[in-house]
């Protein structure tokens, strides 16, 4: 075995991928130029080395991006799917929270339905002391639609001049906790014609 050729070899088995390509290289480079012109066989096969090892570079960084690439689309997947995940939990949300309010709304239908049918007249105030429930009772006693009465001041519209000082002082007791204010208003009130009832 020649002396170059066993040289080439144990480079070969030192170091597979570098020595390997620079000794294919220069077995080709030595077929196309003179063996005794070793300067541009030298040359030449560097050159060939260096581009050989620019391509696997590139390669190897197409391979890192693939990669990357792939971990990046398995994280968007993942990503993707928790969204998925939570957008199912605000689903499963919405619809519990329509089936409250469904069952909320048909309870509190149900306790309009029973004061409507009470024999008193029932009126409730807000904190500022607008109308936010009226019976039905109470708009016959007031001589106005419900949708007349909701939403106005109680104490200033249907309550008799005579009463009403008493009546805002033991309303602004009961909003701002303090003493024993009375927690219903018990009287006269004034209807759409200004008659005490």
């Amino acid at each position: 075995m020649p002396a170059g050729l066993k040289k080439h070899i144990v480079a070969i088995i030192l170091s597979a991928g570098a020595a390997a390509a620079f000794w294919i290289l220069d077995q080709v480079v030595g077929t196309l130029l003179d063996p005794d012109e070793v300067t541009p066989r030298i040359i030449l096969t560097s050159a060939l080395l260096v581009i050989t090892y620019l391509v696997a570079r590139a390669h190897l960084d197409c391979r890192i991006r693939r990669d990357k690439s792939e971990a990046s689309a398995r994280q968007l997947s993942a990503d993707l799917d928790d969204l998925k995940t939570g957008m199912e939990e605000s689903e499963k949300q919405a619809r519990r929270m329509t089936a409250d309010a469904k069952a909320a709304e048909t309870a509190k239908k149900r306790a309009e339905d029973y004061l409507d049918h009470m024999g008193i007249v029932v009126v409730v105030v807000d904190t500022t002391g607008a109308v936010s429930y009226v019976n039905r009772k109470a708009c016959q006693a007031l001589c106005f639609g419900k949708d007349e009465i909701v939403g106005r001041k109680f104490f200033e519209n249907y309550v008799p001049p005579s009463l009403l000082d008493y009546a805002l002082d033991q309303f602004g007791k009961l909003m701002s906790g303090e003493g024993t204010a009375e927690r219903s208003y018990t009287g006269m009130l004034v209807d759409r014609n200004g008659t005490e009832r």
